[in-house]
């Protein structure tokens, strides 16, 4: 029997989880170990090592290490590991490959599918360099979601959901935040409003803010340390994971004591929980600020909500739901094992096509009522498509349809058929009204790019504007690309 392999590469911890169709169970990556550090190491044979032994060998020799690239990927600056460049998308399918030949070894044969989870918040571009090194690296075929769709989804296969019923995620994670109004659907969830977020705020920052609090309560000698020198820059990444670990230890605790091992210098620094509060009040209210702008593009308010779930190893701090509570007056719904949540996807919970393919199947059954080349009475649903999906590029909506002629829109200068280009790439260049075609809309608006042609065939309809406005699918999916 196949299975499908669930993969939650997190900025700082990867989980896994297996669905063999009798329900999503938590893969151990390492022995006894549900989690691995998202850690990859340039060997000196010139071989990538990923998780445990990627984070213990970067502890003595950082040159070589990576860490929270997946937060990178998108940038221009390659990562450098022993003076060779990566792209931070090339090492995030590195990992990918590493967990599934785990998987496979565990399993005997490797998964049918891989489901892998990331940001709401990452734009289009983001998404199809990973797609790119996702297909070089011969992976099984992808299907890619949102991480709020996910985690709303392993929600709703342990408490489920009624039809109607609206959830919010709040996703804190290692490095990035992401909050999201979701309503459950007949088949599986529909993003409601504009997703919000930071892009570059995550655990790590709140880890940094207790490593440079800690810093500051060390003697004067402490000030004449070298970060660059590779011992202190050794000790330095040890303290840092001993400031995550105290951190996460304030989420039950009232106090921790946190060992301080440097060069000339061996004490330990005392925190306190009121002190953590303190240190990450003001970071963490701006998550609260976008989770209220995320509200308000959805259009709810507290008591439309069903719960808001606090996904991610970072939403265990107490203080997440207090801020949440006093400032917005939301209910939490927190985990055993946050930071497993995305991690474990079960088959018949997850959706694999998003709201807007199943608003083009519409639009198709529209065509089929009216005829082939008769496109009518369809402005609700273009209305929809707006707030379905307002952060993607290219086409960000769909401003009019009416009745034109068969044949596509001729691109003059470049001399090929619109739907002959089934990404989303921006193209500059002269068009041309077909005779037959009446009241075509050149949109003119902000973030409008594209001149919006009839398209008079469900299937070209169905399956190449959903490459275009829905989130992207992974070249190599089973169904030929949109998720």
């Amino acid at each position: 029997m196949g299975y499908r392999l669930g993969v939650d590469l997190g900025t700082t911890r990867t989980s896994a989880a297996i669905d063999d169709g009798r329900g999503a169970a938590v893969m151990d990556l390492a022995p006894q170990a549900p989690t691995v550090p998202s850690v990859a190491f340039l060997s000196p044979d010139g071989t990538l090592l990923f998780g445990e032994d990627a984070d213990r060998l970067a502890a003595t020799d950082p040159a070589r290490g990576a860490r929270a690239f997946k937060r990178r990927v998108g940038d221009a600056d390659p990562v450098v590991l022993a003076g060779r460049s990566f792209s931070p998308q090339e090492l995030f399918a590195g990992f990918l490959a590493w967990t599934v030949s785990v998987a496979a070894q565990r399993q005997g044969a490797a998964p049918d599918e891989l489901v892998v989870p990331y940001p709401a918040s990452w734009s289009g571009h983001r998404r199809e360099l990973l797609e790119h090194e996702v297909a070089r690296a011969a992976l099984p075929p992808v299907i890619a979601c949102t991480a709020p769709e996910a985690a709303a989804a392993q929600h709703d296969a342990v408490a489920p959901l009624q039809p109607g019923d609206r959830i919010a995620v709040h996703d804190l994670g290692g490095g990035t935040f992401d909050v999201c109004v979701l309503e459950k659907q007949d088949l599986g969830f529909a993003v409601l409003g504009s997703p919000d977020g930071l892009e570059r705020f995550g655990g790590i920052d709140l880890d940094e803010a207790v490593l440079q609090h800690v810093l500051a309560r060390l003697p004067d000698g402490a000030a004449g340390q070298d970060p660059d020198d590779p011992q202190v820059a050794a000790h330095l990444e040890q303290l840092r994971a001993r400031c995550a670990t105290a951190k996460e230890a304030l989420s039950t605790e009232v106090e921790t004591s946190i060992p301080v091992t440097l060069p000339g210098l061996d004490t330990t620094v005392r925190l306190t929980r009121t002190e953590l509060d303190g240190l990450l009040d003001s970071p963490l209210r701006a998550t609260v600020e976008a989770t209220q702008r995320a509200l308000q593009s959805a259009q709810v308010g507290a008591t439309d909500l069903v719960t808001v779930l606090l996904v991610g190893g970072s939403s265990r701090i107490p203080l997440v739901g207090q801020l949440l509570q006093s400032e917005l007056g939301l209910q939490t719904t927190t985990s055993g094992h946050p930071q497993l949540d995305i991690g474990v996807v079960p088959a018949d919970k997850l959706n694999r096509r998003c709201g807007l393919a199943q608003l083009f199947d519409e639009l198709g059954q529209v065509i089929d009522r009216h005829g082939r080349s008769w496109i009518a009475d369809v402005k609700r649903l273009a209305a929809r498509l707006g707030d379905t999906e307002r952060k993607q590029r290219g086409v960000d909506d769909v401003v009019d349809i009416t009745p034109g002629a068969d044949l596509g829109a001729v691109v003059v200068d470049m001399q090929w058929l619109a739907f002959e280009r089934p990404n989303d790439e921006v193209v500059h260049g002269s068009f041309a009204d077909l005779p037959g075609s009446v009241d075509v809309k050149r949109t003119d608006a902000d973030r409008r790019k594209a001149e919006l042609t009839v398209i008079g065939h469900r299937q070209v309809f169905g399956r190449q504007l959903r490459h275009r406005v829905g989130p992207a699918g992974f070249a190599n999916c089973a169904d030929g690309g949109g998720i």
